[in-house]
C-alpha cells in the first residue's frame, strides 16, 4: 500500500469566511447524503408494497451488513421498499437540480439474473415503483442480464447499459452527474470489474429527462417467471450537492 499523505493541520473544502473554514475537516453539510449499509432493518422506516402473500424483507447475516427481499413463487410477484423515515408519512428527501452535482453508488445481487426485474435508486413514492414514472436508478429488465442506469421524467426515460449481471453474484455500480463548469453536463455510469477496478462504462446520459420532483430511495424487484426471486442489497449511497 502507498504511504498515505498526512495533513496535520487538517483539510477544508470551504471558503474563507465560512464558519467551518478552520474546522480542519471537510464540511459535511456541502452535500445532502443518504447512506444505508443495512446493518439492520426497521420495517417502519420504509413503505413496503407487495402483490403476494409470503414475501419477506429482512436484514441477514453477512459481511458489511446485508438486506434481503424474497418474493413468492408466482410469475409477476412483486415487492418494493421505499424510504419513509419512520414518520408514518411520505418522506422524499431528494429534489434534483440540473445545476447541482449528484452521485449514487450501490452493491447488490439477484438470485436469477435473467428472470427478474430489478430497480435500485431514487423514485417518487408509488405503489408501483417497478413501473417508474420519475426517478434516477440502476435497472435490469426481466428476460435480460443487462444492467442499465437511467433517468426518467414523467414516464419518459433515458437509459444506457453499464454492464451485465450473473446469477447470485454481487455487482458494484455507480453513477455521477458533474454540473459545475459544464454547459452540457451528463450522467456517467461505472462498474467494478472482477479485478476490483472501477471502470467507466463509456455511456453517458444528458439531463433531458432529469426529474425535477421530490424522490426517495427505492428498491423494487419482480419475478419474470413462476419462481421465487431473492434480491440482496449490501449498500445504497446517494449524495447531492446543496
Amino acid at each position: 500500500m502507498a504511504t498515505p499523505a498526512h495533513f496535520a493541520d487538517g483539510i477544508s473544502n470551504t471558503k474563507v469566511g465560512n464558519p467551518l473554514y478552520g474546522m480542519g475537516q471537510l464540511d459535511p453539510t456541502t452535500y445532502k447524503t443518504w447512506f444505508n449499509d443495512f446493518f439492520g432493518w426497521t420495517a417502519g422506516d420504509w413503505t413496503v408494497t407487495e402483490t403476494q402473500v409470503g414475501a419477506t424483507q429482512a436484514a441477514i447475516t453477512g459481511d458489511g451488513g446485508l438486506f434481503q427481499m424474497v418474493n413468492s413463487a408466482a410469475n409477476n410477484d412483486y415487492t418494493s421498499v421505499q424510504w419513509a423515515g419512520g414518520s408514518g408519512a411520505t418522506i422524499e428527501p431528494f429534489l434534483l437540480d440540473s445545476a447541482k452535482d449528484f452521485f449514487m453508488k450501490a452493491r447488490f445481487k439477484v438470485s436469477n439474473a435473467t428472470n427478474a426485474y430489478l430497480m435500485v435508486g431514487l423514485a417518487i413514492t408509488d405503489t408501483t415503483p417497478a413501473d417508474v414514472t420519475n426517478g434516477v436508478y440502476f435497472q435490469k429488465a426481466a428476460a435480460s442480464t443487462s444492467l442499465l442506469f437511467g433517468t426518467e421524467k414523467a414516464n419518459t426515460a433515458s437509459t444506457a447499459t453499464i454492464t451485465t449481471m450473473a446469477d447470485d453474484t454481487f455487482i458494484e455500480v455507480g453513477m455521477n452527474y458533474i454540473a459545475q463548469g459544464s454547459g452540457n453536463a451528463v450522467f456517467r455510469g461505472y462498474y467494478k470489474n472482477s479485478s476490483g477496478v472501477w471502470v467507466n462504462s463509456g455511456s453517458t446520459l444528458a439531463n433531458t429527462n432529469l426529474p425535477i420532483v421530490t424522490l426517495t430511495p427505492t428498491i423494487a424487484t419482480q419475478n419474470g417467471t413462476a419462481a421465487a426471486i431473492t434480491t440482496t442489497i449490501d449498500y445504497l449511497f446517494i449524495a447531492q450537492q446543496r
